[in-house]
């Protein structure tokens, strides 16, 4: 990414997360702290992450952390066998509960096909802390498709709720990633995965 391109603010105050642009010149969105240091997302995000923000539509903070978890955890299994990691395999395997009144979202195992355990049972204080990161013209296409951004920057009122997402419509990669998961024992314990996470 070319020097310049984004700039970084650490935040402390968590009124704004769900404000959207507001007049703002420049386009910009936020990430909490907890994302850089528990599992260690990298911006700009893949085509994966923000094909599964995009599908959800959900911006990257109305995402639960556990949910980012699961999501990493899946991008490094899909790379150790060396193959695309696909958003409609991924939701495959969970159901979305997006929380009353809309704010969050969290992606819930279906039931007897968990792929992997929780990371976290109790989240706490993933709010506290979080970066605003402004999108400058020299980085917008990273971000934009013309002027359509690849996922939503702001918080969003109409989260995607489904309780299964079915196998169908799927590429020669995604059938060869479903024959791979269809073997693996369920639970795969995520602290495991974790460590590939940090390298």
């Amino acid at each position: 990414m070319p020097e310049g391109a984004l700039s970084i603010k650490r935040c402390l105050a968590i009124d704004n997360l769900c404000h959207g642009r507001e007049g703002h010149e420049t386009n910009f969105f936020f990430m909490y702290a907890c994302l850089f240091t528990d599992s260690n997302v990298h911006i700009p995000f893949d085509e994966f992450t923000m094909g599964i923000l995009r599908t959800l539509n959900v911006d990257p903070t109305q995402l639960h952390p556990n949910s980012w978890m699961s999501l990493r955890a899946f991008h490094i299994l899909a790379k150790m066998f060396q193959l695309k990691p696909s958003p409609h395999v991924f939701l495959h395997f969970y159901s979305s509960r997006p929380a009353w009144p809309i704010r969050w979202l969290s992606l819930v195992s279906q039931l007897g096909a968990a792929l992997f355990t929780t990371f976290c049972s109790s989240y706490k204080y993933f709010k506290n802390a979080f970066f605003k990161i402004t999108i400058s013209p020299v980085g917008e296409h990273y971000f934009f498709n013309g002027d359509t951004p690849k996922f939503p920057l702001y918080w969003t009122r109409n989260l995607v709720g489904y309780l299964s997402w079915p196998r169908s419509s799927v590429t020669e990669d995604d059938k060869k990633m479903f024959d791979i998961l269809d073997q693996f024992p369920w639970q795969l314990p995520i602290w495991n995965v974790r460590k590939f996470f940090l390298s």
